[in-house]
């Protein structure tokens, strides 16, 4: 295997921060002025704040003090906030996104504690507990943010701290800060391939997408789109090509991404007569009645489409995606076990605690068919399909001599 690589993340976990400590009814230029004063001080924090802080204007945030805060009250919302908030650690990562719309990410430098001086006098009273950061990098442009992030700030009920777990997204946060901050990253791009590319692209850049398959398609027959049909509220449909040749009708398609509910084609059956071609698109495959698409009802397969996008023919769509993902063929998992099993590395479901076998390994699918990640140790260690390098999510006492291991036998 050549080129073996390895990426430590030390540790860092990352956080959804939603800094609003108000109730639904206040102003929105006192919300504003609050995050104003955040962003200029490098904090981040949690509402909440009690009379427990008039003798305690200066204090950190401990197993102690956590108890004193919270004292017999039971209040579920401000308990988890408080328990989440006391996990974040000096180098992790915060991120926000505030009324301006902006987002901001953050390297915290000092874990929670409460400071009656950090505010304004009209704001003190705001928080309860704080982090510091570094510094905020403020993101204005939103799409230059990976869309795995952004879907974040989508969901309309967000807890006040909210830890992000799938490594992807770390990642890419960790991308977005190094990049930001250093005009460069030697953190691994995400692989985009056709079972995953949608993910990478907002609903917006994926219907684009989809427009240009149409308009390509049907190039020959002048059909061309109508702005105004994307404009309009339409259940089934997204938007609506015409063409300039006589007797032809209509185009249509309806594109959904990450659909929790299956687009039903049987929908759409009495609207064949109507349209010269309705094409649909689920990012996530999920439909109902699939066997109903035929003739001028036809699902837009992801291979085509992610084949249009790695082409570069739409570089606008290319080159935002290849900041943070890349099209290269990423590692081939069978050949790594195989390699493996080579070596003397054993299948387990288990990794005991003792042993002095280092030299075992776990793996798995995201769904029927090739290996989509391979585990050591505690499975802090792993290498995906979907990055090139080795991944140190996090230290166990055996993670250095595993990885040592690796470089001996796979290079």
């Amino acid at each position: 295997m050549k080129n073996i690589k390895f990426y430590d993340m030390n540790g860092a976990n990352c956080w959804i921060i939603n800094l609003k400590p108000f109730g639904n009814d206040e102003p929105d230029e006192r919300i504003r002025k609050l995050q104003k004063e955040c962003v200029e001080n490098n904090i981040f924090g949690i509402g909440w704040w009690t009379d427990y802080f008039n003798t305690h204007a200066k204090v950190k945030l401990n197993g102690d003090t956590k108890k004193e805060y919270k004292g017999t009250d039971d209040i579920s919302a401000r308990d988890s906030a408080v328990d989440s908030i006391s996990q974040i650690q000096c180098g992790d990562f915060a991120i926000m996104r505030l009324r301006d719309g902006h987002v901001y990410l953050g390297k915290v430098t000092e874990p929670a504690f409460h400071d009656n001086e950090i505010l304004s006098e009209e704001n003190s009273n705001r928080l309860s507990w704080v982090c510091r950061v570094e510094k905020w990098i403020e993101f204005s442009d939103e799409t230059a943010i990976p869309s795995e992030i952004m879907g974040r700030f989508s969901q309309r009920q967000q807890a006040t701290v909210t830890r992000i777990c799938p490594y992807k997204q770390k990642l890419l946060i960790l991308a977005m800060y190094e990049t930001a901050s250093n005009g460069r990253t030697d953190i691994p791009k995400l692989i985009l391939n056709e079972d995953n590319f949608a993910r990478a692209l907002s609903y917006t850049d994926l219907e684009d997408l989809v427009c240009a398959y149409i308009c390509n398609k049907h190039r020959g027959d002048e059909y061309m789109l109508l702005p105004s049909s994307g404009k309009m509220s339409r259940q089934k449909y997204e938007f609506t090509f015409v063409s300039n040749k006589p007797g032809k009708k209509p185009i249509t398609c309806q594109v959904k991404n990450q659909n929790s509910e299956p687009i039903n084609v049987a929908n759409y059956e009495n609207d064949r007569g109507v349209y010269e071609k309705i094409y649909l698109f689920s990012g996530n495959n999920n439909f109902n009645n699939k066997e109903l698409a035929n003739g001028n009802i036809e699902i837009i397969k992801p291979e085509d489409l992610f084949d249009m996008l790695k082409s570069g023919n739409l570089g606008f769509m290319y080159e935002k995606l290849s900041v943070y993902h890349t099209f290269d063929k990423g590692q081939n998992l069978d050949e790594i076990q195989k390699l493996l099993f080579e070596k003397g590395w054993q299948f387990s479901k288990k990794f005991g605690k003792g042993s002095d076998n280092l030299k075992k390994y776990k793996t798995g699918k995201y769904k029927a068919g090739e290996i989509s990640w391979i585990s050591f140790g505690y499975d802090g260690l792993y290498i995906t399909d979907e990055f090139d390098s080795f991944i140190i999510d996090w230290h166990d006492d055996n993670t250095e001599k595993i990885k040592e291991q690796l470089e001996n036998d796979l290079r």
